[in-house]
């Protein structure tokens, strides 16, 4: 698939500490046309996007990370590159038309 083209600002906002991260997730999303929704459990927000499921016998395979930071966690931007990685995972999937993921 090649690889995923990020814009540089996009990228830069979103590893800034202090940043809205789940904003700027929301947009990226529906730019590659993803078709993002949130969902609200126990006073949190989440982020999903998912493939159409072809029939209800498909198994569904589930792709998480989490998007948030914490202040002065170690570690790459606290897992910035699972979720440009997931995101890069769900653009292949689109394309290659495979189903049954969230």
């Amino acid at each position: 698939m090649g690889f995923l083209y990020v814009p540089q600002q996009l990228f830069k906002d979103f590893t800034q500490p202090g940043s809205d991260r789940f904003s700027l997730l929301l947009k990226m999303l529906a730019g590659f046309k993803l078709d993002p929704h949130i969902i609200n459990m126990a006073g949190s927000r989440h982020i999903c996007i998912s493939s159409p499921n072809k029939s209800s016998r498909e198994p569904i395979n589930v792709l998480i990370a989490h998007y948030d930071c914490v202040p002065g966690s170690p570690g790459a931007n606290d897992n910035a590159a699972a979720v440009f990685q997931l995101v890069h995972s769900a653009l292949g999937l689109k394309k290659d038309r495979k189903y049954g993921w969230h």
